[in-house]
């Protein structure tokens, strides 16, 4: 039996994890309401719920994105191509996305909270 390839086993996470993320920013945009992902407690407390919603879709949408990308480029490079560089690389990235994503959130929960 062969080892476990962590990795691997991360990246698939990370693909799930930003599909969801792209479902549940179609889901906002549908239903005008913010998800639990991102209000959690402060749902009942939140004073433009709509506003909210429609500020964050688009954010969540690119952060999904980008962590769908992420996740299959590192695949195919953990599985097929093993480049250093292209790891680098795509976790200097991914790392600027999430720091912008926090930002952009932080900004907005300030806003409407």
């Amino acid at each position: 039996m062969g080892s476990i390839n962590f990795n691997l086993l991360f990246e698939f996470f990370l693909i799930l994890f930003g599909i969801y993320l792209l479902f549940s920013a179609n889901k906002m945009k549908k239903t005008k309401e913010p998800t639990a992902l991102l209000l959690q407690d402060e749902a009942a407390i939140c004073r433009d719920k709509k506003g909210f919603a429609a500020e964050m879709e688009g954010k969540l949408r690119f952060f999904g994105a980008v962590m769908t990308v992420y996740g299959c480029v590192e695949a195919v490079n953990e599985a097929y191509l093993h480049n250093n560089w292209l790891q680098i690389i795509g976790v200097g990235i991914l790392l600027l996305v999430c720091f912008w994503f926090v930002v952009k959130l932080r900004k907005a929960r300030e806003k409407y909270i």
